[in-house]
């Protein structure tokens, strides 16, 4: 059976996210999680602001990167500043966040384009934390990945 490019990545998102590196160095299982709406970023559409703390430059002739996460439902629809982006997430307890990179659409992005650290951001957060208008997602060891603004 020959396998679609897009149903290649689908799985690929979704393959990323179901371990993580534990201090015995190799990969662990993680716990599942649930969807919940009781969590303060649902419902809301975040603008990308800054990748692993770097501040993202202005867009030539493209919109700025956000994520949209659709309350009850773990949906999440985004674009990455250069494809519409789909996919899923859950949460666990306060602040858990698994964050699940679905089929997107595939245009050629410019080299200066976040999209691959965006989509490696994504793949590696286990939390969030809300600051104000602020959301900001971390993997495994603390490392601030992603940082986006709250919508006006």
């Amino acid at each position: 059976m020959k396998m679609t490019k897009t149903a290649w990545i689908a799985g690929l998102g979704l393959g990323v996210v179901a371990c993580v590196s534990g201090s015995g160095g190799g990969p662990q299982a993680v716990e599942p999680l649930e969807r919940s709406s009781t969590h303060g970023l649902l419902h809301e559409t975040w603008m990308l602001e800054e990748i692993r703390e770097e501040k993202l430059e202005a867009f030539e002739g493209g919109s700025q990167p956000y994520l949209e996460f659709k309350a009850g439902t773990g949906q999440l629809l985004g674009y990455t500043g250069c494809n519409q982006l789909r996919g899923g997430y859950d949460t666990q307890g306060e602040s858990g966040l698994a964050i699940h990179a679905g089929p997107f659409t595939r245009r050629g992005c410019f080299e200066s384009n976040p999209e691959g650290r965006m989509l490696r951001g994504l793949a590696a957060t286990v939390h969030y934390r809300l600051e104000g208008s602020q959301l900001a997602l971390f993997d495994a060891e603390e490392r601030e990945l992603l940082r986006f603004r709250k919508r006006d």
